[in-house]
């Protein structure tokens, strides 16, 4: 024992003091790394599993208006039947776990935040692109975008850094019909009745009438979507919008639907002016796709944004049978560029 500590001394009495020193942070280095990597594992699992509760935790208390749009919103969700596991298709098997995900989240934690939670994230909120916001500001009427773009506080959105102002997720959204308004010409402001399918948050309804649109409004969606939608929508008072079914009003009338049959009752005998899908009808069943084309009235106009494949479905030569089984519209057709895998698909029904 004593000879073995010996060479050790030993040993290092021959290393240069100057070697030595380097050698003693090096090990410290490799030590406080290692600890350093243990804290961050530490705290990323510490955010996954209370990361919800803690961005909670630093609400202010809410006030009694906001108290009261939740106090609706967990009671229209307790009032849906309970989500029942079954034998479906893939996409709908993902949409039910959303859905399930979604109401647990709106009954435990804190919907203020509810912009923050990762199934809304994933699927209804989308960070933006610089190019988007760039194509934006080139047009002539940038003013009205720039004022439409205007982000609410609602849900804790989060800013987009290159125009803090606004969301990515709202930026997209306004892009999407800037592109789509220049390819026809079209004012939104002269539209009476639009038809939404799947309406995410209410993200694009509320971009709709801060840039003009004054008309009705129709949503179809899931209920857990529709509820969210409406306790989104009662936050931005500047809106004025009105969801009551039976109202005689005509200007900022939303009504939000969950069955086909409401939406179709909702349009009424009144013409449709445009029928809207942003990376929603792509991702339904293809049955739920032919009974919504076969039921709602034809509008004037198509805007739909789509994935080229989503799950085992080819969108792209869905869309494609489409555009020829509807030859009454003037189609268009192409890949959004700083989006692989994603295009547009632009229709406008052809005048006489």
């Amino acid at each position: 024992m004593i000879a073995t500590n010996a060479s050790k001394y030993y040993i290092i009495a021959f290393v240069p003091k100057k070697c030595f020193n380097e050698i003693i942070q090096k090990m410290i280095g490799k030590i406080l790394k290692n600890v350093v990597h243990q804290l961050l594992i530490k705290c990323i699992i510490i955010k996954n599993k209370f990361g919800d509760k803690l961005s909670d935790w630093m609400l202010p208390e809410g006030t009694e208006e906001e108290k009261f749009r939740i106090s609706i919103l967990r009671n229209d969700i307790n009032s849906l039947p309970k989500l029942q596991e079954k034998d479906s298709i893939v996409s709908e098997q993902e949409w039910d776990r959303h859905r399930m995900t979604l109401r647990d989240h709106i009954m435990r934690l804190d919907p203020r935040n509810f912009l923050r939670w990762p199934v809304v994230i994933s699927t209804m909120f989308f960070s933006g692109k610089i190019v988007e916001l760039e194509y934006l500001k080139s047009l002539p009427d940038w003013a009205e975008y720039d004022k439409a773009i205007t982000e609410s506080t609602i849900g804790k959105p989060k800013n987009f850094p290159d125009f803090k102002r606004s969301s990515g997720n709202l930026i997209h959204h306004a892009y999407s019909i800037a592109l789509f308004s220049e390819t026809f010409s079209l004012k939104i402001k002269s539209c009476h009745n639009i038809f939404e399918f799947g309406g995410g948050y209410g993200s694009l309804v509320r971009f709709m009438y801060q840039f003009g649109f004054t008309g009705k409004y129709i949503i179809f969606d899931l209920p857990e979507f529709s509820f969210l939608q409406k306790y989104y929508l009662s936050g931005i008072p500047r809106l004025g919008i009105d969801f009551n079914k039976n109202t005689e009003r005509t200007e900022k009338v939303v009504s939000l639907t969950t069955t086909i049959e409401q939406s179709v009752n909702s349009v009424g005998n009144k013409p449709l002016d445009i029928f809207i899908a942003l990376w929603s009808l792509s991702e339904c069943p293809i049955a739920l796709r032919e009974e919504i084309f076969k039921l709602l009235p034809l509008p004037k106009y198509f805007l739909i944004a789509y994935q080229e494949k989503f799950n085992n479905i080819d969108n792209v030569d869905y869309f494609k049978k489409l555009a020829i089984l509807r030859p009454e519209y003037r189609w268009i057709d192409f890949p959004i560029l700083h989006l692989p895998g994603n295009r547009y698909f632009f229709g406008k029904k052809i005048e006489g």
